[in-house]
């Protein structure tokens, strides 16, 4: 999976290190609003999604990790966003 994939799915991509790619997008948790971040790494095909919950601490908002694991192409991940409920 490229970059320019899930910028084209509205992902905001942020920066890459070594094949990881880190991305985020706002307005998808939910009905609250909260976003998430997406974490590709390129070199073995596995991708890391995080959410923004409700609740904050002193340092920032509490997160939650709601997949780790493989995804190996567009549909892996659109159905993967559906089972834990992202906005896609």
């Amino acid at each position: 999976m490229e970059r320019q994939t899930f910028e084209q799915n509205g992902w905001k991509f942020k920066h890459e290190f070594e094949g990881i790619l880190d991305f985020e997008k706002g307005d998808i948790w939910k009905p609250d609003g909260l976003g998430a971040f997406l974490e590709v790494n390129t070199n073995d095909h596995t991708i890391k999604i995080t959410t923004t919950d409700k609740g904050f601490d002193r340092d920032g908002p509490n997160c939650s990790v709601k997949y780790n694991g493989t995804c190996k192409n567009i549909e892996e991940f659109d159905m993967i966003c559906k089972l834990i409920q992202l906005k896609i």
